[in-house]
C-alpha cells in the first residue's frame, strides 16, 4: 500500500495533504500497534514532499502530532 502510495505522490505532490488528512481521520485509537503502523506512513510521505509542499500540510501535520504526543502508550508517544 506504501509503496503505491508513493509513486502517486512523486507523480502529483499535490495529493500529500488529501494523504494526511485521511490518514488522520482515520486514525486507529486503541490499537497501539496500528498507530505506530500509521506513524510509518505519514513518516514515509513526510519525506517524499518537498519544502514547499511541507509548508503548506506543516499545521496539519503539527496539530495531529500534537495530539498523538500525549498518547499513553509509550512507544507511540517516542515513535512520535
Amino acid at each position: 500500500l506504501m509503496y503505491c502510495l508513493i509513486h502517486f505522490l512523486v507523480k502529483d505532490p499535490s495529493l500529500a495533504l488529501t494523504m494526511l488528512r485521511y490518514f488522520f481521520r482515520h486514525w486507529p485509537i486503541q490499537t497501539a500497534r496500528k498507530q505506530l503502523v500509521m506513524l510509518g506512513f505519514v513518516e514515509n510521505i513526510i519525506n517524499q514532499i518537498d519544502l514547499t509542499t511541507l509548508s503548506s500540510v506543516a499545521p496539519l501535520i503539527l496539530v495531529n502530532l500534537a495530539k498523538i504526543l500525549r498518547n499513553p502508550h509509550f512507544q507511540v508517544a517516542d515513535r512520535c
